[in-house]
């Protein structure tokens, strides 16, 4: 496993500076597990504002801490829909909701049949076409940043930044 679910603020913002860094993809989030201690049952969990969502995985939380393991997403449940409902309560009527939940059901509408690594993927590639990556470059914005920093939780995820901030999230990382 190499991307976590709904990974956090901290997460994503050490892959971005690594993959400005020069290093490729994989080795990007290689690195940006390492700053940020993601492993294991983390790789399928996502902290969002007052709730945590899970993705379950065919082999439970033991085939999350085999190393080297690519579990499959469980079918069993409903928490494809749980996860919209939940979504739905935390962010609703956030300013970006309408936005960006269409793109996030879109990927759990495709996910039967995949990984928990391919299905983390596709998850953290909405993220990253929301953010900027050029501005993260600019120079002489540290007012902007300091702002926009101090309005977010590192620890939750992505996707709590672009539903309450969208694109000006990116200042944040």
């Amino acid at each position: 496993m190499v991307t976590p679910f709904g990974p956090s603020v901290a997460w994503v913002g050490a892959y971005l500076r690594e993959v400005i860094a020069g290093k490729g993809d994989d080795d990007a989030r290689k690195g940006a597990n390492l700053v940020t201690g993601v492993s294991g049952k983390e790789f399928a969990r996502c902290r969002l504002r007052g709730v945590t969502l899970t993705v379950p995985v065919e082999g439970g939380a033991h085939a999350l801490k085999s190393r080297g393991a690519l579990p499959g997403v469980s079918e069993h449940g409903k928490w494809r829909r749980e996860h919209e409902g939940a979504l739905l309560a935390a962010y609703g009527k956030t300013p970006y909701y309408a936005h960006l939940m269409p793109e996030l059901m879109a990927v759990y509408a495709d996910s039967e049949g995949l990984g928990l690594e391919d299905f983390n993927r596709r998850m953290l590639d909405v993220a990253l076409g929301w953010i900027d990556v050029e501005a993260l470059k600019a120079e002489g914005m540290e007012r902007v940043r300091d702002e926009v920093r101090a309005k977010v939780e590192t620890g939750l995820s992505i996707f709590d930044l672009l539903f309450r901030l969208g694109r000006e999230g990116v200042w944040a990382l």
